[in-house]
Formats: structure tokens, C-alpha cells, sequence
């Protein structure tokens, strides 16, 4: 089986190619810190035997949380939770990395309590907020936060540290035309757009030479002047080139978020990664609703990608690999939506699927 073979990520050997992904939880307490809920989640899915995890999108400050119950890694305070975390998923010989992002300008300020904030004033065409314009003085905090998010990560003990740049999140707008209309230092050329994320990835190496870098990366945003596959040719080798060991590619931004939605095909993502694996060399992740076993490894044959998420199919059954290889069944993921709770109104992740098996 294709999918339970070994892959190096920065020269660590990770035991099979099945990844979880950053799925969002919501399950952080109201400043963002680790709860034993949260523990508790990741936990089962090492103990089923993932290969990967990614934590999810958790912010580098107060107000770069997406949502209100986001988790936050941006002091000594937190880092006692995350410490539990980290040990809970390597305690099982899954490969730990957490995801750090900043929402940018598309962030809700009634759930932040702060402004939003973007290179270029810009209005989210699906939160309706507006945001400020970063000067140069605080890009130099942004990107000092970040760095020290991945400090805070690798004392923590996470392994590996994935830089969010799609989702339109905020260094995702400062590389796309659509969102980043600066005439500085970091607007312009692709190279200019590409600097601030280049200086986190040079800052966090220098003060955390062991961690990994990964990335997030769109293969498509669906705008114009937004990433895609032209585009990537010129980011990406710069990214490798930074350091990044790892990419892990999805589509689509909070403005295009109806081109991405529930009706498209399984597996779509799949031809971006595809198209990102000729051109870069380092290891690719690919996304896109796979539910099940069987999809992760054609996936795999086809040479799409070099290893594969499962998110929803994990929710509903943590134990899935688990029991693939002890020939058992395991509870399929029946496509209900419910863990899509934010487009519900809802507050937190929940799973018919996984409440009715481990009830």
C-alpha cells in the first residue's frame, strides 16, 4: 500500500503519507489557549495511526484569530497547553506540525474586538468588513510575530511550523495582486509581494535552525491578479529556495468561497497539486475531500500528490487506518455537512458519524 510507506519531511522520517490536515475546531478557550478537548481530539487521531498532523490555523496574535475559540500561540502563558499537545500527538510517532496564520482583512472585528488589517485597504466582499492598510512599522511587528509563534511551536516541541499562504488569509494578500496594491518595499513585482513572507522564513531559521517549514499554498484563487499556476511558477521556487520542506496546496479565498463549496467533486483540488509537484521538488500534500482509504491511494498511484489528507474522514472515524490495517471496517464519513459548522451558524465542530461510533 502506496499510502503506508515512509516519506522524508526535512530529513525526518514520517511512518505513512496520511496527513490530517488544519481543520478548524473551535475548541480553544476564549483567549486562545489549548483545552483538554482539544488534547483529547488530536490525540485519537495519532493513536489511529496518522502519519501527519497539522494543528489548526492557529493565530501568531489576539487579532489575527479567524474565529472566537481560534487558538493562539503568542506567549509563554500558552505554551503549556501546546507543550501537552505536541507531546500527545508524537507520544503516538505522528509527525507534529502546527498551522500559524494571521486572518488579515478577513477577519470579523465584533469577534476579534480588533480592526482588520491588510497591505492594502480592502474590503471582504464576504464579511463586509474593511480593512486598514499596514504601514511599514507594522509589517515589522507582524513579522516579528509570526517568528515568534514558531519559536514558542518548536519549544513546544511541534516539529514542524506551516506557514498559511492561501485562504486569503493575510500573507496570502500580501503575495496576490488582488488584495496587495502597495508601491513599497512589498507590493508590486510577485518578488516585492513575496518579501515579507521570505524575511518570517529567513527570521524563524535563525532563531530555530531545527524546526521545518512547511507552507499552505493556492493553486487557484480565482481572481484576477490572485495565485495560480503561472504564478506559482515564480513563488514557489522561491519558497523552496527560502527553506520551505514541505507544500501543502488547496484553492480558493473567502470571496470565491461559491466556486469551492460543498457540490464540488471529490478529489478536485487534486489537479493543483498535481501541477505543483512539477515544480518544486520538496514533498507535496494533496487536498480535497477524501473520504476514505481507497481514494488516498489512487490518488497516490496517479502520482497527484506525495501524500494525502483526510480531514472529515478522520472526524468521523480517528481509528481509520488503524483499522484498514487490521482488516476491519471502519465508519465512513457520510457527507452531512454538520462539521461545516461556521456555514451552519454553528459554534464548534461535531460528527454524527464519530458521536454514534465512540458514544
Amino acid at each position: 500500500m502506496l499510502w503506508d510507506s515512509q516519506i522524508a519531511l526535512g530529513g525526518i522520517r514520517v511512518k505513512n503519507r496520511i496527513v490530517f490536515p488544519p481543520l478548524s475546531c473551535n475548541w480553544a478557550d476564549k483567549d486562545g489557549f489549548v483545552t483538554s478537548r482539544v488534547v483529547d481530539f488530536y490525540k485519537a487521531i495519532a493513536e489511529g495511526g496518522a502519519g501527519m498532523i497539522v494543528v489548526s490555523g492557529t493565530a501568531v496574535s489576539p487579532e489575527g484569530k479567524g474565529t472566537d475559540r481560534s487558538l493562539c500561540i503568542n506567549d509563554d502563558v500558552s505554551l503549556d497547553g501546546f507543550e501537552r499537545l505536541a507531546k500527545a500527538i508524537r507520544r503516538n510517532n505522528s509527525f507534529a506540525s502546527i498551522q500559524l496564520m494571521h486572518v488579515g482583512g478577513q477577519g470579523n472585528p465584533r469577534l476579534t474586538g480588533h480592526e482588520s488589517i491588510a497591505p492594502s485597504v480592502y474590503r471582504c466582499k464576504t464579511t463586509g468588513f474593511r480593512a486598514l492598510a499596514l504601514d511599514i512599522e507594522e509589517i515589522a511587528i507582524i513579522r516579528q510575530k509570526f517568528i515568534h509563534s514558531a519559536i514558542l511551536a518548536a519549544r513546544a516541541g511541534f516539529q514542524a511550523v506551516e506557514l498559511h499562504l492561501a485562504h486569503g488569509y493575510l500573507l496570502h494578500e500580501f503575495l496576490s495582486a488582488y488584495t496587495n496594491n502597495r508601491s513599497d518595499a512589498y507590493g508590486g513585482s510577485l518578488e516585492n509581494r513575496a518579501r515579507l513572507i521570505l524575511e518570517i522564513i529567513s527570521g524563524i531559521y535563525k532563531e530555530a535552525p531545527d524546526i521545518i517549514l512547511g507552507a499552505r499554498v493556492s493553486g487557484e484563487d480565482y481572481v484576477k491578479g490572485g495565485i495560480d499556476e503561472e504564478t506559482n511558477k515564480t513563488l514557489l521556487p522561491l519558497l523552496e529556495d527560502a527553506g520551505i520542506r514541505y507544500f501543502s496546496v488547496t484553492a480558493g479565498i473567502y470571496d470565491t468561497a461559491l466556486l469551492k463549496n460543498e457540490a464540488m467533486e471529490r478529489g478536485y483540488f487534486f489537479k493543483y497539486s498535481k501541477a505543483v509537484k512539477k515544480i518544486v521538488n520538496e514533498p507535496v500534500i494533496g487536498v480535497g475531500k477524501i473520504l476514505d482509504m481507497e481514494s488516498a491511494e489512487r490518488h497516490l498511484a496517479d502520482g497527484d500528490c506525495d501524500m494525502v489528507a483526510i480531514g472529515r474522514g478522520l472526524v468521523a472515524d480517528p481509528m481509520m487506518l488503524a483499522k484498514v490495517k487490521a482488516g476491519q471496517r471502519y465508519s465512513r464519513c457520510d457527507e452531512c455537512g454538520v462539521c461545516q459548522f461556521l456555514k451552519l451558524g454553528k459554534k464548534e465542530l461535531s460528527c454524527p458519524v464519530r458521536e454514534k461510533t465512540y458514544a
